[in-house]
Parts: structure tokens; C-alpha cells; sequence
């Protein structure tokens, strides 16, 4: 049995379904894995690495930050597109080189009738992304675009360990839902206030 299905947590019946009609496959930083308009065949189940969910608004010329799926999780926007057999809705890219497995759509619903551990595994999915969305909606509704940006670099330097931040501006931008000028205009201001300091395709953070 492969190693990443070994350490799932399901009974070993359901274990050995997946081994049989799942596929584990490894795919690029940068991979597009999920396409706003499509229909999906698969869930994917990311069992390394890391996904940016997000839509795009034409009309306004950004990118909304929907979640990031990590390690041991799954889309909800998968989810809620497998149970209706809709199109997707949103777009997902992987933003580390990232293994996932893959769960073709058929068997998502048998499972969830048929293996307590399999539904238990998709609620808690369901529950942990709608905090994801209460949270990018409450940043936006009752937080400034320059306190988001802060708190975005910070969380950023102490999840990974390094004050060296590598986005550009508008990488910055999508991740907050706003416009590369705006995002430009309040990392100059931190930089005089002597915060961090501007490089190509990345901000350093100074130590306090």
C-alpha cells in the first residue's frame, strides 16, 4: 500500500478502496489543478503541499483569496461541486510542488453513505474552510487594507521562519483582493517607517 494512503485516517476497508481506484499524483509549484467553469473528475485530497483557492472578478481586474488548502485537507469548493455535479466555481493552483490524491467523483457520495471515517473527513473539511471564509470576510468588512497587509507579512514570516517575504506586489494584491498601486503606496509608507525594505519580487521584513 502506498505510504500517503497508509497514514489516512480510515479504516483499513476504505484504505484499500483507495489504493485500488484513487491516484496519488505529484504536481508542480504553479500547477493549475482546479478551473473556474469546468466540471470536475476528481477530489483532491492534498496530502503535501499547498493549494491558493481563489476567483477571479473580471470586472474589477483582481483575484479574491478564497483558502488555502494545506496538508491532510480538501476543497470545499470540490466538495459542494462534487455533491451537485456543477461546475467549478472557483480556481486552484498549487503554490509549493504538492502530492495529492486524487478521488474520482463517483465515489465520493458511496463513500460518505458507506464509511463513517469518510464523512466525518469531508464534514470536518466543510467546517474548517466555512471558518476560512467567516475570517477573509470579517478581515475585509472591519479591517484596513494596511492592517491586512501587515498582518499578512507577519503571519507569513512566522509560518515559514524567515523575515524575506517572496511576493510581488501583485502577488501581494491577490492575496488581498485589492490593486497592485494600493499595495505599492502602503509598503513605501512601512519602508520609511523602517519595517521592511523593498526588493525585486520580494519585502524583507527588519528584525525588532
Amino acid at each position: 500500500m502506498h505510504p500517503i494512503i497508509q497514514k489516512l485516517p480510515f479504516e483499513l476497508a476504505l484504505k484499500k478502496q483507495i489504493e485500488e481506484k484513487g491516484l496519488v499524483k505529484i504536481f508542480p509549484k504553479g500547477t493549475i489543478i482546479l478551473e473556474e467553469g469546468e466540471y470536475l473528475r476528481h477530489l483532491p485530497l492534498l496530502m503535501d503541499g499547498r493549494i491558493r483557492v481563489y476567483k477571479i472578478e473580471p470586472n474589477l481586474d483582481r483575484e479574491i483569496l478564497m483558502y488555502y488548502v494545506k496538508k491532510g485537507e480538501t476543497c470545499l469548493m470540490s466538495i459542494f461541486s462534487t455533491f451537485q455535479n456543477h461546475k467549478s466555481k472557483v480556481n486552484g493552483i498549487t503554490t509549493e510542488n504538492s502530492t495529492i490524491l486524487l478521488i474520482p467523483i463517483h465515489l465520493v457520495q458511496e463513500w460518505q453513505q458507506k464509511y463513517s471515517t469518510w464523512n466525518s473527513y469531508l464534514m470536518s473539511g466543510i467546517e474548517e474552510r466555512y471558518q476560512n471564509l467567516l475570517q477573509a470576510f470579517e478581515a475585509v468588512s472591519f479591517h484596513k487594507i494596511d492592517q491586512r497587509l501587515e498582518a499578512f507579512l507577519l503571519e507569513y514570516a512566522q509560518d515559514k521562519d524567515t523575515l524575506t517575504i517572496p511576493f510581488s506586489h501583485q502577488e501581494l494584491a491577490n492575496e488581498l483582493g485589492t490593486t497592485r498601486v494600493v499595495i505599492s503606496r502602503i509598503l513605501k509608507t512601512m519602508e520609511s517607517q523602517n519595517k521592511l525594505s523593498l526588493h525585486r519580487g520580494a519585502v524583507k521584513l527588519k528584525k525588532n
